[in-house]
């Protein structure tokens, strides 16, 4: 489900503006409607996912050091 919304979000943001425009853009559809950043919240659930499939600590610390990146640029 978080590779689905994060290439969902990342589609989204490539193509909200049309060849040649430069101004700045806000989706205002999807998930944009709820949470500020979709594509971060995705990438969070796939590894969280990937954190719970392995069960060990490797995995649970670079799920905690990716979330500790993302959520503050969130």
């Amino acid at each position: 489900m978080g590779l689905v919304i994060n290439w969902k979000a990342d589609n989204r943001l490539i193509h909200l503006r049309k060849p040649g425009e430069t101004d700045y853009k806000i989706p205002v559809d999807g998930l944009f409607e709820r949470i500020s950043c979709p594509n971060l919240f995705g990438e969070l659930l796939e590894w969280s996912g990937f954190a719970l499939a392995c069960w060990n600590l490797p995995a649970l610390t670079f799920f905690i050091w990716t979330a500790a990146n993302l959520i503050p640029r969130a």
